[in-house]
């Protein structure tokens, strides 16, 4: 507990995301670090950040935000199926190898591997039209385009889709300020600020 350090002295931990171990996974925001088979993304300095994110991604891959163990059959569908932000898996309107195909994209997504998951989408709805399943098709299509959107208001630094952090620090009299970019396939997917005073 620093005297002076404001920000430390709550004793509160960086966040992470929890992708919980059940048949129909949720992506819940945690401070604590457990081994109970969960899945841990993190942790994250940017909170902000980190919530926009989780925000797009129950947006794009329709991870369920209700609180229920499922299965279960007292769970009935909420609001998000009639908005159409989630599939259904209370009900069994998506099967748990789908749904799970889905939070395995959303992980991808938080680990900055968008590309790797728009490919996977083409190759599927080329599959399904060759399949004659349009309807499929055209739902892989908008999630295409989604997905695209998304990854246009990130800032492309590489085009040879590669992985790292860049260190960028600035001094000022006594005071130092250092930025952590964190590029993932070329593209700045983060950036964490330090300050350092007293030099």
């Amino acid at each position: 507990h620093p005297r002076y350090n404001v920000t430390l002295k709550d004793d509160k931990k960086y966040p992470y995301l929890k992708v919980t171990k059940e048949p129909f996974p949720q992506i819940l925001v945690t401070r604590d670090y457990i081994k109970d088979g969960a899945k841990y993304l993190g942790p994250f300095s940017d909170v902000k950040s980190m919530r926009t994110t989780l925000r797009t991604v129950y947006k794009l891959f329709k991870i369920r935000t209700c609180k229920d163990k499922l299965p279960n059959s007292s769970t009935r569908l909420r609001l998000d199926y009639e908005m159409k932000r989630c599939d259904g898996p209370c009900e069994e309107k998506i099967s748990a190898s789908e749904y799970n195909d889905l939070v395995k994209e959303a992980i991808l997504f938080l680990s900055g591997r968008s590309l790797r998951i728009v490919q996977t989408l083409k190759d599927r709805m080329a599959k399904a039209a060759e399949d004659l399943n349009f309807e499929v098709a055209a739902t892989y299509r908008d999630r295409i385009q989604a997905f695209e959107s998304t990854l246009n208001r990130q800032k492309i630094v590489s085009h040879n889709m590669t992985d790292w952090d860049t260190i960028g620090i600035a001094v000022e009299d006594d005071t130092a300020c250092a930025v952590v970019f964190l590029i993932r396939d070329g593209r700045v997917v983060g950036s964490q600020q330090y300050f350092i005073g007293g030099l």
